[in-house]
Protein backbone atom coordinates (compact mmCIF):
# COMPACT_ATOMS: atom_id res chain seq x y z
CA UNK A 1 0.00 0.00 0.00
CA UNK A 2 1.54 3.67 -0.80
CA UNK A 3 -0.09 6.54 0.60
CA UNK A 4 -3.00 7.45 -1.05
CA UNK A 5 -4.35 4.42 0.82
CA UNK A 6 -2.52 4.77 3.80
CA UNK A 7 -2.81 8.38 4.42
CA UNK A 8 0.62 10.98 4.25
CA UNK A 9 2.46 9.56 7.15
CA UNK A 10 2.11 5.68 4.91
CA UNK A 11 6.22 5.38 6.13
CA UNK A 12 6.32 6.41 9.23
CA UNK A 13 7.43 4.12 11.98
CA UNK A 14 6.46 6.00 15.12
CA UNK A 15 3.94 8.68 15.55
CA UNK A 16 5.13 11.54 17.59
CA UNK A 17 5.45 11.08 21.72
CA UNK A 18 3.16 13.71 22.52
CA UNK A 19 0.59 12.56 20.59
CA UNK A 20 1.10 9.03 21.39
CA UNK A 21 0.75 10.16 25.12
CA UNK A 22 -2.79 11.89 24.25
CA UNK A 23 -4.16 9.20 23.10
CA UNK A 24 -3.10 6.88 25.69
CA UNK A 25 -3.67 9.30 28.28
CA UNK A 26 -6.94 10.53 27.30
CA UNK A 27 -10.54 9.77 29.35
CA UNK A 28 -12.06 6.89 27.18
CA UNK A 29 -15.45 8.32 27.60
CA UNK A 30 -14.81 11.94 26.70
CA UNK A 31 -15.10 11.83 22.80
CA UNK A 32 -18.56 9.77 22.70
CA UNK A 33 -21.88 10.85 22.61
CA UNK A 34 -24.36 8.66 22.96
CA UNK A 35 -28.21 8.88 22.30
CA UNK A 36 -27.21 11.33 19.44
CA UNK A 37 -29.19 9.39 16.69
CA UNK A 38 -32.50 9.90 18.70
CA UNK A 39 -31.95 13.83 18.78
CA UNK A 40 -31.81 13.44 14.94
CA UNK A 41 -34.48 11.35 14.40
CA UNK A 42 -36.74 13.91 17.05
CA UNK A 43 -35.03 17.16 15.23
CA UNK A 44 -35.86 15.26 11.89
CA UNK A 45 -39.24 14.59 12.64
CA UNK A 46 -39.78 17.89 13.75
CA UNK A 47 -38.81 19.14 10.06
CA UNK A 48 -41.98 18.74 7.74
CA UNK A 49 -39.28 19.20 4.49
CA UNK A 50 -38.01 15.66 4.36
CA UNK A 51 -40.18 12.33 3.62
CA UNK A 52 -37.83 9.72 4.14
CA UNK A 53 -34.47 9.19 5.95
CA UNK A 54 -31.74 6.56 6.59
CA UNK A 55 -30.13 6.78 10.11
CA UNK A 56 -28.41 4.27 11.62
CA UNK A 57 -29.61 1.67 14.62
CA UNK A 58 -30.63 3.92 17.64
CA UNK A 59 -27.43 1.64 19.83
CA UNK A 60 -25.13 3.33 17.96
CA UNK A 61 -22.75 6.62 19.97
CA UNK A 62 -21.19 9.23 17.76
CA UNK A 63 -17.43 9.06 18.22
CA UNK A 64 -15.78 12.13 17.66
CA UNK A 65 -12.13 12.80 17.27
CA UNK A 66 -9.96 13.75 20.51
CA UNK A 67 -8.66 18.02 19.93
CA UNK A 68 -5.20 17.43 19.03
CA UNK A 69 -5.34 13.66 17.39
CA UNK A 70 -4.22 15.64 14.08
CA UNK A 71 -6.76 14.27 12.10
CA UNK A 72 -5.37 10.70 11.07
CA UNK A 73 -7.54 8.35 13.22
CA UNK A 74 -10.91 8.21 11.30
CA UNK A 75 -10.72 4.44 10.60
CA UNK A 76 -10.57 3.79 14.50
CA UNK A 77 -13.41 6.23 15.30
CA UNK A 78 -15.72 4.52 12.67
CA UNK A 79 -14.22 1.16 14.37
CA UNK A 80 -15.52 2.13 17.93
CA UNK A 81 -19.14 3.29 16.43
CA UNK A 82 -19.81 0.41 14.72
CA UNK A 83 -18.45 -1.72 18.12
CA UNK A 84 -20.96 0.58 19.95
CA UNK A 85 -23.87 -1.04 17.29
CA UNK A 86 -22.38 -4.34 18.58
CA UNK A 87 -22.70 -3.73 22.58
CA UNK A 88 -25.58 -1.81 22.22
CA UNK A 89 -27.76 -3.51 19.88
CA UNK A 90 -26.45 -6.47 21.88
CA UNK A 91 -25.77 -8.34 18.48
CA UNK A 92 -24.16 -11.75 18.41
CA UNK A 93 -20.77 -11.41 20.17
CA UNK A 94 -21.56 -8.21 21.83
CA UNK A 95 -20.01 -9.66 25.01
CA UNK A 96 -16.56 -9.61 23.43
CA UNK A 97 -16.80 -5.84 23.79
CA UNK A 98 -17.25 -5.55 27.40
CA UNK A 99 -16.33 -2.63 29.29
CA UNK A 100 -14.94 0.64 27.73
CA UNK A 101 -14.42 0.99 24.03
CA UNK A 102 -11.22 -0.42 22.84
CA UNK A 103 -9.33 2.87 22.17
CA UNK A 104 -7.30 3.55 19.18
CA UNK A 105 -4.02 2.30 20.32
CA UNK A 106 -5.71 -0.61 22.11
CA UNK A 107 -7.53 -0.96 18.15
CA UNK A 108 -4.36 -1.02 17.00
CA UNK A 109 -2.87 -3.93 19.55
CA UNK A 110 -6.04 -6.03 18.64
CA UNK A 111 -5.20 -5.73 14.83
CA UNK A 112 -1.38 -6.13 15.26
CA UNK A 113 -2.53 -9.04 17.75
CA UNK A 114 -4.46 -11.00 14.94
CA UNK A 115 -2.15 -10.40 12.60
CA UNK A 116 0.49 -12.27 14.54
CA UNK A 117 -1.65 -15.14 14.76
CA UNK A 118 -2.28 -15.63 11.42
CA UNK A 119 -5.46 -13.91 11.10
CA UNK A 120 -5.43 -11.56 7.95
CA UNK A 121 -1.37 -11.43 8.32
CA UNK A 122 -1.56 -9.86 4.38
CA UNK A 123 -2.34 -6.87 5.95
CA UNK A 124 0.97 -5.95 8.27
CA UNK A 125 2.80 -7.03 5.01
CA UNK A 126 0.83 -3.98 2.99
CA UNK A 127 0.91 -1.55 5.89
CA UNK A 128 4.56 -2.33 7.26
CA UNK A 129 2.73 -2.52 10.36
CA UNK A 130 0.37 0.32 12.21
CA UNK A 131 0.95 0.01 16.16
CA UNK A 132 2.08 3.89 17.39
CA UNK A 133 1.49 4.76 14.08
CA UNK A 134 -0.90 7.65 12.17
CA UNK A 135 -1.46 5.11 9.19
CA UNK A 136 -5.00 4.96 8.10
CA UNK A 137 -7.13 1.50 8.28
CA UNK A 138 -10.02 0.83 6.01
CA UNK A 139 -12.19 -2.14 6.26
CA UNK A 140 -9.96 -5.39 6.20
CA UNK A 141 -8.48 -4.20 9.50
CA UNK A 142 -12.27 -4.09 11.00
CA UNK A 143 -12.53 -7.61 9.46
CA UNK A 144 -9.22 -8.43 11.14
CA UNK A 145 -10.64 -6.93 14.48
CA UNK A 146 -14.09 -8.73 13.68
CA UNK A 147 -12.00 -12.08 13.57
CA UNK A 148 -9.63 -12.16 16.11
CA UNK A 149 -12.37 -11.16 18.44
CA UNK A 150 -14.67 -14.21 17.46
CA UNK A 151 -12.48 -16.72 16.41
CA UNK A 152 -12.87 -18.90 19.27
CA UNK A 153 -16.51 -18.32 20.45
CA UNK A 154 -18.85 -18.48 16.76
CA UNK A 155 -18.26 -18.79 13.36
CA UNK A 156 -17.04 -15.32 11.83
CA UNK A 157 -18.47 -15.21 7.49
CA UNK A 158 -15.48 -15.12 5.00
CA UNK A 159 -16.03 -11.41 5.21
CA UNK A 160 -16.03 -9.86 8.67
CA UNK A 161 -17.86 -6.86 8.01
CA UNK A 162 -21.18 -8.61 7.11
CA UNK A 163 -21.01 -9.93 10.82
CA UNK A 164 -22.07 -6.20 11.72
CA UNK A 165 -25.18 -6.37 9.18
CA UNK A 166 -27.21 -9.15 11.21
CA UNK A 167 -30.61 -9.03 9.25
CA UNK A 168 -32.75 -11.73 11.61
CA UNK A 169 -33.58 -8.66 14.74
CA UNK A 170 -31.18 -6.46 15.40
CA UNK A 171 -30.79 -4.20 11.57
CA UNK A 172 -28.08 -1.53 11.27
CA UNK A 173 -29.74 0.74 10.22
CA UNK A 174 -33.20 2.41 10.70
CA UNK A 175 -36.03 3.62 8.32
CA UNK A 176 -37.70 6.46 9.37
CA UNK A 177 -41.02 7.62 7.17
CA UNK A 178 -41.44 11.43 7.71
CA UNK A 179 -44.68 11.59 5.93
CA UNK A 180 -47.20 10.47 8.62
CA UNK A 181 -44.83 11.93 11.45
CA UNK A 182 -44.02 8.91 12.87
CA UNK A 183 -40.80 6.41 13.18
CA UNK A 184 -41.16 2.78 11.63
CA UNK A 185 -37.84 0.95 13.51
CA UNK A 186 -36.96 -1.96 11.50
CA UNK A 187 -34.89 -3.39 14.51
CA UNK A 188 -36.29 -5.29 17.44
CA UNK A 189 -37.31 -2.52 20.40
CA UNK A 190 -40.00 -0.37 21.03
CA UNK A 191 -41.65 1.42 18.05
CA UNK A 192 -41.84 4.56 19.80
CA UNK A 193 -38.09 6.66 19.66
CA UNK A 194 -36.04 6.07 23.29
Amino acid sequence: MQKKELGRYAYEERMPAGLYHLLNDYDKDNNITPRIVQALCRLIMADARDEEVYLCHFAVDHVCRIKGDGRHFCGYYNTQMLISYIRGAKAEGYEKFAGHLPSVLHLQYMIERAWDIGINEHGRVETGGIKGTRKHIGTQEVSTVAHWRFEESMHMPEVGYQHFMNQSDNQAAIYVHLRDNKADADFAGPSDIP
